[in-house]
């Protein structure tokens, strides 16, 4: 193996050990910021089952009202046209090159 790979898997070869007692200093270390970890643990599960559930909301405002106004009048709602469409794309396309730099 290479050095990279032997410096990688060096936490394999020293084995890692859960002890008590480290995690106990650590959070006794955090005691004093309770009052700012417990909202911010809560936010963060709160953030996390938004994202989960987020494509259900776009599944419900395709399927209740812009299928429905197609259906109605044979065309898109308004703010939803061909230019509308073209830009969410273009900016979906550059958020997408953005995030994978």
């Amino acid at each position: 193996m290479s050095t990279a790979v032997q410096q990688f898997h060096e936490e394999e070869a020293i084995g890692s050990k859960f002890d008590r007692g480290s995690v106990r200093r650590l959070l006794r270390y955090l005691k004093p910021y309770r009052g700012m970890i417990v909202p911010a643990l809560l936010l963060t599960l709160g953030v996390n089952a938004l994202g989960v559930i987020e494509p259900k909301f776009f599944q419900y405002a395709i399927d209740w009202y812009i299928t429905p106004a197609i259906d109605r009048r044979g065309a898109l709602p308004r703010g939803l046209g061909p230019k509308a469409i073209r830009t969410s794309s273009a900016a979906s396309a550059c958020s997408r090159s953005s995030s994978s730099a």
